[in-house]
């Protein structure tokens, strides 16, 4: 339940701060089920985190992009398409440490496809250079190395794969086509 998770219990739980909540306990929420807490309650993903004075586009900034499982309906928009859309404004709001939600999606390893719609709604963030390293987005991009763990990644992309009933030459090969894949969207 809610109440199990320490950072949670800062903060009560309601239906104005649904999203923030769901986000303080979860970094893996689909966006089926994140578009509609954000259809029920567009007001909460402008909310800002307690003590730590986050708002939800910078959480959902610092975690993974979700990774449907084979089954579910992919939408076209993932949770930073939804934050953006609904809340443009946010992509001007500084961390406490004056870090862009842009700053912090790189740094947290985002692709190209992850940061094109804070680019394209926010491009003066182009111009703001990161506060620790002093260099601007796209050199920040450049310069930092984030990656996954390759078992998280490989677990993600092959979900329903039977390793067992493969060839360990086929499964090297796998493996080798996800990370590699990876590291060219990145």
């Amino acid at each position: 339940t809610y109440y199990d998770y320490p950072q949670a219990v800062a903060m009560p739980l309601s239906n104005e701060n649904l999203i923030l909540a769901a986000l303080m306990i979860a970094d893996q929420i689909p966006p089926i089920i994140f578009e509609l807490m954000l259809e029920i309650h567009p007001f909460s993903s402008t909310l800002t985190r307690p003590r730590y004075q986050l708002q939800p586009l910078h959480i959902v900034a610092k975690t993974p992009t979700y990774a449907p499982l084979p089954f579910e309906k992919v939408l076209s928009m993932d949770l930073v398409d939804m934050i953006v859309l609904s809340q443009p404004e946010s992509l001007a709001v500084y961390t406490p440490n004056n870090m862009l939600p842009l700053h912090v999606a790189i740094l947290s390893g985002k692709t190209w496809s992850d940061l094109r719609p804070m680019v394209e709604l926010y491009e003066k963030s182009l111009d703001i250079p990161d506060p620790s390293s002093l260099l601007l987005p796209f050199q920040l991009a450049a310069c930092h190395h984030s990656f996954i763990s390759v078992e998280k990644l490989v677990q993600r992309e092959t979900a329903l794969t039977k390793w067992s009933k493969r060839s360990a030459r086929d499964n090297a090969r796998t493996m080798d086509y996800i990370v590699k894949n990876y590291q060219l969207k990145k």
